[in-house]
């Protein structure tokens, strides 16, 4: 388990195998499950990054596979808590050239010490307000993606706001992260 994509502050799992009740760190061929049992706790190398993603290397011999070939899954704790707010950092710069519409890509930085445990997805909206208020979705993306390029034909008579929720299944983050106004051309930067 790491705390990103790249492998920062990993810590490798134990394999426990039933058959013989032997444990290792080599998951032999042929596994593609794996359980991850009490109590493994949910942190990484460093205790100000927590653990947010499982990485999966072959090996060969003692050769490890590199970090940009290795799998990788979300860590995902499947609780009823709905996601806390997240601090993001948000850019969008509206690149339409027809007055009264968004186009262009809204985009947004997660610190590394952020706690992704309990966030599934991002819900992105335009909001006639910061607060979400009459919040019209874009559209999901998946924890892993950091950006959405605004659907085709969005319209500032919407709202003027971007606004971005962390969530999962059982519901959404309080606060959202905003970018405002998104009509004209602006690069702002907001915590939610």
């Amino acid at each position: 388990i790491a705390s990103d994509e790249l492998g920062s502050d990993q810590v490798q799992l134990w394999f426990a195998d039933p058959t013989t009740e032997q444990m290792g760190f080599h998951f032999p061929v042929g596994t593609n499950r794996f359980n991850i049992f009490s109590p493994t706790a949910r942190r990484t190398a460093d205790s100000y990054h927590p653990a947010n993603w499982v990485l999966v290397y072959t090996r060969s011999g003692s050769t490890v596979q590199s970090v940009s070939d290795a799998a990788k899954v979300p860590l995902y704790d499947a609780s009823s808590n709905v996601p806390g707010s997240l601090f993001l950092a948000l850019t969008f710069t509206n690149q339409g050239s027809v007055g009264g519409s968004i186009v262009g890509t809204v985009g947004w930085t997660i610190p590394a010490t952020t706690d992704l445990g309990y966030t599934a997805q991002y819900n992105v909206y335009q909001a006639v307000d910061a607060a979400g208020t009459q919040k019209k979705n874009l559209q999901s993306v998946y924890v892993g993606t950091n950006e959405l390029v605004i659907p085709d034909g969005t319209t500032c008579s919407d709202g003027d706001y971007i606004v971005v929720y962390a969530a999962n299944p059982n519901g959404e983050s309080s606060q959202a992260a905003v970018v405002t106004p998104s009509c004209p051309t602006t690069t702002t930067s907001s915590l939610v």
